[in-house]
């Protein structure tokens, strides 16, 4: 469903120069891939990619940047740096700023900052896989700290951070980091997006878990005074 969606919204966008029609199209194949193939694969980066090419049609130029932005992140995780959809997303990033009349060297400060927060969460995975989990924070933080507030790449990055505090059993700090997650993924991706389900999906478990921990902690403590 997702191919035939996604095919549908490329005639859409470029043999009926049906934008907003292609745009609706794009997100619906969105959610199935996103949903079944996960966020760093090929064809989820394409989607991300092709809604930026819409929006950018339709003049919604911020949005169009938060999707090539996205885009990018997941092609450098899983294409190499010369492939053509690379090129093509760093272009677009660039054609985005021309339209909109900005500063090259604005330009320039978005570029870097994106593919510093894409670097600093690389690392960071790669110290949580090697279970070093406070620094893997720290990269996490850092990553955040590149990109826009309300960005759907913070919500995932914020995730993760909720993930390993939810390993060490800090679950209110857990529930902290899930809440800012659900926020931004209902804000920038919208409420019946895949990721924001999951988010508050996650949001109520963790809370469930985290009543359950406080009230065996209490009943410990009982028992000690007992």
């Amino acid at each position: 469903q997702a191919k035939i969606d996604f095919q549908r919204g490329h005639d859409l966008c470029w043999k009926f120069q049906d934008s907003a029609g292609a745009l609706m199209e794009f997100r619906k194949a969105l959610i199935v891939r996103e949903s079944g193939l996960g966020k760093f694969h090929e064809d989820t980066g394409r989607t991300y990619y092709w809604i930026g090419r819409s929006l950018v049609k339709l003049k919604e130029f911020e949005e169009a940047l938060v999707a090539f932005s996205r885009a990018l992140r997941i092609f450098l995780r899983v294409l190499k740096t010369s492939h053509k959809y690379v090129k093509w997303t760093r272009s677009a990033i660039d054609s985005v700023f021309l339209e909109m009349d900005e500063d090259k060297e604005i330009l320039q400060e978005y570029k870097r900052a994106v593919e510093d927060s894409i670097e600093y969460e690389r690392v960071g995975d790669s110290l949580r896989k090697k279970g070093k989990l406070t620094e893997a924070i720290v990269q996490y933080r850092d990553a955040i700290d590149n990109i826009e507030e309300y960005h759907p790449d913070a919500a995932d990055l914020y995730c993760k951070i909720a993930i390993i505090y939810r390993r060490q059993g800090e679950f209110e700090r857990a529930l902290d980091e899930y809440r800012f997650a659900s926020e931004i993924y209902e804000m920038s991706l919208g409420a019946d997006h895949p990721e924001t389900v999951k988010a508050l999906g996650n949001l109520v478990e963790k809370r469930r878990m985290g009543q359950l921990s406080m009230a065996l902690m209490q009943q410990l403590n009982n028992t000690d005074i007992q």
